[in-house]
């Protein structure tokens, strides 16, 4: 059994906001050196591309489900239903 892990996650500020706002539910990532499970937690932290910088804004989500399959999700990708937690 897979214990849950936490995701410590970079996110462009345009995306940063439509989290925070409730107005973006899912997370979709390419899957390198981690896989994404239901459970997890990601730990959003806003960085900004232009200075290179994270803001110090951050949020915690719960991963409640996970798409792998082709063609819905290019292969190496993850869609991921998520939930807010803070």
């Amino acid at each position: 059994m897979r214990h849950p892990m936490v995701h410590n996650l970079k996110c462009w500020p345009v995306y940063f906001n439509a989290l925070a706002e409730g107005h973006k539910t899912f997370d979709i990532r390419e899957i390198r050196d981690r896989e994404f499970w239901a459970g997890d937690t990601l730990f959003q932290e806003e960085w900004d591309p232009t200075t290179y910088e994270y803001t110090g804004r951050t949020l915690l989500f719960r991963v409640t489900y996970t798409l792998t399959v082709q063609p819905f999700v290019p292969e190496g990708f993850v869609a991921m239903g998520i939930r807010r937690l803070t």
